[in-house]
């Protein structure tokens, strides 16, 4: 009879045991897949952004260099402008 019940307990500890282990595997399946989620959504999205950000960056200092350039032009004619007038 003693024998039975530890049968028994052992059983209902087993049947326990498989329920905490399929427990744990459920949660690292929905870490897995909310990564896996953040890889397909997150990272794309942040190139996108990292994109716009260097196209911004790289048009500002586009613009600038065009502005120092077309001071250096407008200087220069008018630099041949006053040599003209100084001959």
């Amino acid at each position: 009879k003693l024998k039975k019940e530890l049968a028994k307990k052992i059983a209902v500890l087993k049947k326990e045991l498989r329920q905490v282990k399929r427990e744990g595997r459920e949660k690292i399946e929905r870490i897995g897949k909310f990564f896996q989620y953040l890889n397909t959504l997150f990272v794309p999205v942040l190139l996108i952004i990292f994109g716009f950000y260097y196209n911004m960056k790289r048009a500002s200092l586009m613009k600038s260099t065009r502005e120092i350039k077309g001071r250096d032009e407008k200087s220069s004619r008018i630099d041949n402008l006053k040599a003209e007038v100084n001959v």
